[in-house]
């Protein structure tokens, strides 16, 4: 039998982690071969991203965002989506911003910075939530910090060590920062850190829906 698709529904779920990349390259290679359409159905972030060649989230029965899994990681739609992709989760803060003739800036206890680029946010909110994953803040000398925190867990992964700082002034969750191992801060360090301009999103506080510039 030769089907025009194929429904796999978690197929790799009760799979061992190492049998479980092994296979995910296996239907790889098969969809490639058969090029029969192949909707498979996961939990997994990483099985989407990597099988899908279209992924569609969705959130009790209903459709949050389609596109390429690039598509959907740089320009998540709703902050479910920005949280669900990306592994540690994107750090989120409840920010004001207050917006000028030329640019936008957002401010939260312990952390404050410009948006890049003129223009102003599509929100008739002064509060936002403002993200950025942790592979997009990083250790920086005091003087060009967006914030000092100190070190609070410490979680080394091979190459890279997640490390949590939590931000003076702040008594919510600490930041996660992703760190290469030999960089890597000891807990209780003070550590200055500073954020990736282009790489910061701003979700509706309300709705939660992404916020546009102008």
């Amino acid at each position: 039998r030769e089907p025009r698709a194929f429904l796999l529904d978690e197929p790799l779920s009760n799979l061992d982690p190492l049998l479980r990349v092994e296979t995910r390259t296996e239907l790889a290679l098969l969809h490639r071969r058969l090029g029969a359409t192949m909707v498979h159905v996961t939990h997994d972030q990483e099985e989407a991203m990597t099988l899908g060649a279209r992924v569609a989230v969705m959130r009790e029965g209903r459709l949050e965002q389609v596109g390429t899994p690039l598509e959907i990681f740089q320009r998540p739609a709703n902050v479910f989506v920005a949280t669900f992709l990306g592994s540690p989760a994107m750090n989120l803060w409840r920010c004001n911003c207050t917006q000028t003739a030329a640019s936008t800036r957002v401010a939260c206890p312990g952390l404050a910075f410009d948006l890049e680029g003129a223009g102003n946010l599509r929100s008739d909110q002064d509060a936002v939530l403002v993200g950025v994953r942790p592979h997009d803040i990083s250790l920086a000398p005091s003087g060009d910090a967006d914030a000092v925190g100190r070190v609070e867990v410490v979680e080394p992964l091979g190459a890279t060590t997640v490390i949590h700082v939590r931000i003076k002034g702040v008594s919510d969750r600490a930041v996660r920062i992703v760190v290469p191992a030999d960089r890597a801060p000891a807990v209780d360090d003070e550590v200055a850190i500073r954020i990736r301009r282009d790489r910061v999103y701003v979700f509706d506080e309300r709705t939660g829906m992404a916020v546009t510039r102008r």
